[in-house]
């Protein structure tokens, strides 16, 4: 094997393979039950009647006639497409299921070679550049140097750590890693849209504010599901009812979406367009997955930057916010993962100055970009 090959191992049930949902058809048919996966919330026993899914991986049939999600097929013929990459299909599966899932991925996927297909239920001990998986503790433990966690109903509460909700997401993100190791420059005149990216309390939204204070910057309005706060003006986000939400997530309008407390926000392609249109740049504050699914829709007119700061500073700043504690111990305890992020980013600014200093920074590299 070629060093210089970006390494890349993908989790296969519920990654490539339908395991949960084809578990839970196959449950509703033989019980007469309408499960969805949207009530899988964690993994194991939940204590109701989805876990009657977990009879169906008692029997080899399920793994011998288990379907691939959409789009897994051609997910994979374009990450083999470069000839730059090794892909690897990590799985965890019961010895006496080896041999027909070892078959099933040989016959669903003819551009792997058999060596590349790794039975372990151990990932954390698998070295890769890059591994994909649903599951939340194979994420947690991985020593790979890109962990990413396939956004799935189980797994919606963590959050801060690198994640994506769809194939072309990680396909743009592969680009973004193999981009930053080639070290190439971005290079365009056009109207941009500059992701900030950061753990909470970097400073991301005071420094779009002030940005937002020059013509040539504008900050695009979310979508949320959420009630508007009192005080809150009318104009701070497009506020949708979560019928209306789903259906617009539906019909594609949504460049990226996340969940929050029960809630779910989301930024609209044509809001960027919107800006664009008008030669302003679209100035956000934005977590990692989001920043990737712009790079995404828009390539290079997609630019991260990292805002950094200072842990301490982070913390008190979390600290002193009017939220739950438990919200608050959440954002402390993803902090690694957070900060772990800048190296998938175009730029890095450390905000350790004053906020008009901060933005400064930004004003000149998208200079520096235009000229």
């Amino acid at each position: 094997m070629q060093t210089d090959k970006l390494r890349i191992a993908i989790d296969f049930d519920d990654c490539l393979g339908d395991c949960n949902g084809y578990a839970l058809r196959e449950t509703n048919q033989k019980y007469g039950l309408n499960l969805s996966l949207e009530e899988i919330v964690a993994w194991g026993k939940q204590g109701n009647d989805t876990d009657k899914r977990l009879e169906c991986f008692e029997n080899i049939s399920f793994f011998e006639r288990q379907p691939l999600l959409p789009g897994a097929k051609e997910f994979i013929q374009k990450l083999t497409a470069n000839p730059n990459r090794d892909i690897l299909i990590v799985t965890a599966i019961r010895p006496e299921f080896m041999l027909a899932r070892a078959k099933r991925i040989l016959e669903e996927f003819p551009e792997l070679r058999p060596e590349n297909i790794i039975m372990a239920a151990r990932k954390e001990a698998i070295k890769v550049d890059v591994l994909l998986d649903d599951n939340p503790n194979h994420i947690l433990n991985s020593i790979a140097d890109y962990p990413v966690l396939f956004r799935r109903p189980w797994n919606q509460d963590l959050t801060g750590m690198l994640s994506i909700n769809n194939y072309d997401e990680f396909l743009a993100l592969v680009e973004r890693i193999e981009k930053n190791r080639r070290i190439t420059e971005l290079t365009t005149r056009e109207p941009l849209a500059i992701c900030l990216v950061g753990p909470s309390g970097s400073g991301k939204t005071c420094i779009a504010q002030e940005l937002a204070k020059s013509p040539l910057f504008s900050i695009p309005k979310s979508c949320t599901t959420r009630s508007r706060r009192p005080n809150e003006p009318e104009a701070a986000y497009h506020f949708l009812s979560k019928a209306a939400f789903a259906q617009a997530k539906q019909a594609g309008k949504f460049l990226e979406t996340t969940s929050y407390a029960s809630e779910s926000y989301g930024m609209m392609r044509e809001e960027i367009e919107r800006l664009w249109a008008v030669g302003k740049y679209a100035v956000m504050a934005i977590d990692i997955c989001g920043a990737n699914a712009m790079t995404a829709a828009f390539g290079n007119r997609a630019v991260s930057v990292f805002v950094s700061r200072k842990r301490q500073y982070v913390i008190a700043e979390i600290l002193n916010r009017t939220t739950t504690n438990e919200d608050k111990l959440n954002r402390i305890m993803s902090l690694d993962y957070e900060y772990a992020n800048q190296h998938l980013c175009d730029q890095v600014l450390v905000n350790d100055k004053s906020v008009a200093e901060a933005a400064e920074f930004i004003f000149n590299f998208t200079k520096a970009i235009r000229t």
